[in-house]
């Protein structure tokens, strides 16, 4: 066969050419060839035989590899599927008749409330009355069950109110309750009651003391190092010279006992 021979024909692809050419057909120009492209080692030195001997083997190698790894990859199992996490978005409502207060200084109180669809249907059915008015109120009471309201405002059926009341000292709460069209008032939910902060100075004392400087000044100037104590009590300053003049005279002994060592 001629060099026309080593040519890939027209109607093939590359792979399926080279899958089923027959080696034994080929010039020794062509293996040469062939063993350049697949990496045959010492090809120069080979005879014909040689040449299609390490070619056969250096083809099978390569395709039992390709085939290795395809199928692998076709065994490999898919990546796992990114799960993100579920979200639980905090709710606007929660369905429960509620009224809470909080005291935010002696001046100022903050309100929350809610009520539920429920007891708006139940509402309108008991008192055949289609349209609902929601009123907030803030009451004020003492000890004795007292109690006056403080402000009153019509509000939704849920939401948050800053409330401006000087009532510093005072036992307030808050009350969420529904209006029929006659202006008749029905309490729902109230808060707990709430002794408001004072607006004074607290005239409670820490009983507790570790340590009073007029109760353990004898100790601590004995301490110090310094023997002579007038019968007063001396000032910081006083004590802080007499220690620096007991730290002077330690250092000065000490060195005269140096030089009589020498």
């Amino acid at each position: 066969m001629g060099e026309s021979s080593g040519t890939v024909p027209r109607n093939l692809p590359v792979t399926g050419w080279r899958r089923n050419m027959n080696l034994s057909e080929m010039t020794k120009k062509e293996l040469y060839r062939l063993a350049v492209e697949h990496n045959v080692e010492n090809r120069s030195k080979m005879t014909r035989e040689e040449l299609e001997k390490a070619l056969g083997k250096a083809m099978s190698d390569k395709e039992a590899y390709s085939s290795t790894e395809q199928h692998k990859a076709q065994q490999a199992p898919a990546a796992p599927e990114k799960i993100s996490p579920p979200e639980y978005p905090i709710p606007d409502r929660y369905q429960i008749d509620t009224a809470v207060l909080l005291p935010i200084n002696p001046r100022k109180e903050y309100v929350y409330w809610e009520v539920a669809d429920n007891t708006v249907n139940r509402f309108r059915t008991e008192h055949s009355c289609p349209d609902v008015s929601f009123v907030l109120k803030i009451f004020g009471g003492d000890e004795s069950g007292a109690a006056d309201e403080l402000a009153s405002v019509r509000v939704g059926r849920y939401g948050n109110w800053f409330f401006d009341l000087y009532v510093p000292e005072r036992l307030i709460w808050a009350e969420i309750g529904l209006m029929d069209n006659k202006g008749n008032y029905f309490a729902v939910a109230h808060s707990r009651k709430v002794r408001m902060p004072s607006d004074k100075i607290s005239a409670m004392i820490d009983e507790e003391t570790w340590m009073t400087v007029g109760e353990k000044i004898e100790d601590i100037y004995r301490l110090s190092g310094v023997n002579e104590l007038d019968s007063a009590v001396p000032g910081s300053v006083r004590i802080f010279q007499e220690v620096m003049r007991f730290i002077e005279k330690s250092v000065s002994s000490g060195e005269t006992a140096k030089r009589e060592g020498r």
